[in-house]
């Protein structure tokens, strides 16, 4: 049977784009994200977000990027 966290600590820099939509889908799913003294703590240490160059039209302009966001975290 698995078991679901209810108290989730969240930690990140003030410059993380993961942590305000993690916080509202844990909210969804019924996890309390107030910082509690009885909660896993989850740190998001670092989140970048890339992009790289896939195909351009023949004018030069790009048709396509490929994204690649990148998380290092830890529990």
């Amino acid at each position: 049977m698995p078991v679901y966290l209810k108290n989730i600590c969240l930690n990140a820099a003030n410059d993380s784009l993961l942590i305000q939509p993690l916080a509202q889908q844990l909210a969804l799913s019924g996890v309390n994200t107030d910082n509690t003294a009885l909660c896993a703590k989850l740190s998001i240490i670092e989140d970048t977000l890339e992009r790289r160059t896939l195909s351009q039209f023949p004018n030069g302009q790009v048709a396509e990027y490929e994204l690649i966001y990148s998380v290092a975290y830890d529990i």
